[in-house]
């Protein structure tokens, strides 16, 4: 048996990503009304912050420990670990550099910029020295995890529903009404009637919701705020289990002068998955330049595991021989010929909290292409933005924050 919700909230949910369904856990706590719709969505979560992590009750083996899989920074000359603990961090870098952490004043560029891409999810600019402390602090702040998004999604529901949040059905939206550039509300299947609400957090990419738009308001909620810096271009490689040498962890950026930083993801003992990011210009669909791209990718990784060729069991896109390739290749990987048609998925901001606002008034955004790229810190930021932009609107001050949002990169 159906149970009936009611016609009007303070607030609806639309999707599962964890940073929207964090909005609906610290609404709720200030006593607000709250719908969430599933969507039905599915995606590996990586990372949250861990203030937002400790309002969950999450298995211990799901959760990733920095100290025994910590993040690489890799650069031609050396490498460095980054560890949760700032003494470790600081013994690290002294057996690396040979020099006293707390007594350097001239960072290896290399570190700086690979901190800062970590945590920024883009290249926006010089990282200063002084600006590597904070850093450390908010990657402190990151708890990472090796689990579904449905499975986040149950753990938050627990949450949400003991504080008397409701959930929908899944993917039983129906129509979502925008009028006069303003949403009013959602109807659900089964249902004639309107439900509204004073605000919604879209809590997952914005082509899934398409449909569900009038015509007349699709191109303005497809607008943002900001135009990409560049979009995302990946390869996917897998090797045989005996050819991946120790000191593989799970997470590593390779950093070079004068070229893009190169994300090397272990996705399984002998899975890989490598991304960088194109600038958002004609020159970057050009199939020679992605050819180099991947080409360098490739190169990379042979660095990081010897005799790569002899171990190589599949390549995507296969840059090695198109014409006998039994993989995609570039142009069916990346079929695009104009900056316009790239997916709204593949594309990178550089600004804090991207999506956290729309052309539609009482309509917010948090997904994976928030700031930055790198696991759920972002779309959470943007979730901040949003209720701190939203309480200030409404003269709600009770509406308090964690404050380990409040420092800006």
């Amino acid at each position: 048996m159906k149970t009936a919700l009611a016609n009007e909230f303070d607030f609806i949910v639309i999707g599962t990503h964890p940073g929207a369904l964090w909005g609906a856990l610290v609404l709720l706590e200030k006593g607000y009304s709250v719908l969430i719709i599933p969507m039905g969505e599915s995606m590996v979560t990586h990372s949250l912050p861990r203030k937002v992590a400790g309002q969950l009750s999450i298995p211990a083996e799901d959760v990733i420990l920095r100290d025994q899989d910590p993040l690489q920074i890799i650069t031609p000359e050396r490498r460095i670990r980054l560890f949760s603990d700032e003494q470790k961090f600081q013994d690290e870098y002294f057996y690396s550099y040979g020099k006293d952490f707390s007594q350097e004043f001239e960072q290896d560029p290399g570190l700086l910029r690979g901190v800062g891409y970590f945590l920024r999810g883009s290249e926006t600019g010089p990282v200063l020295p002084q600006d590597l402390k904070e850093m450390l602090v908010q990657l402190r702040e990151l708890e990472f995890f090796q689990t579904e998004s449905a499975a986040f999604a149950g753990l938050f529901y627990q949450q949400i529903r003991k504080l008397g949040g409701k959930v929908a059905a899944p993917n039983s939206l129906q129509r979502i009404f925008v009028e006069r550039k303003a949403f009013l509300g959602v109807q659900l299947d089964g249902s004639s009637t309107m439900i509204r609400a004073s605000h919604v957090f879209i809590g997952v990419n914005y082509e899934v919701l398409k449909p569900y738009f009038e015509e007349s308001a699709k191109a303005w909620v497809g607008a943002v705020n900001s135009s990409p810096v560049g979009w995302s271009f990946d390869m996917r490689v897998k090797v045989t289990r005996e050819g991946v040498p120790a000191g593989i962890t799970s997470q590593m950026l390779f950093v070079q002068p004068n070229a893009p930083i190169l994300e090397i993801n272990r996705k399984s003992p002998n899975e890989f998955h490598l991304k960088t990011t194109l600038p958002y210009r004609t020159e970057s669909l050009d199939k020679r330049e992605q050819r180099k791209i991947a080409q360098r990718m490739f190169r990379v990784l042979s660095v990081l595991i010897p005799d790569l060729e002899y171990n190589l069991k599949k390549i995507t896109p296969d840059i090695r021989d198109p014409e006998r390739a039994e993989t995609v290749d570039l142009p069916s990987a990346y079929p695009f010929l104009e900056l316009p048609q790239i997916h709204s998925h593949l594309l990178k901001y550089a600004i804090p909290g991207l999506g956290h606002s729309s052309p539609i008034q009482h309509m917010s955004f948090a997904y994976g292409e928030s700031f930055p790229k790198w696991g759920e810190w972002g779309a959470c930021q943007a979730i901040d933005l949003s209720l701190k932009d939203w309480a200030k609107r409404n003269k709600k001050l009770d509406l308090s924050i964690p404050s380990v949002f409040d420092a800006p990169l």
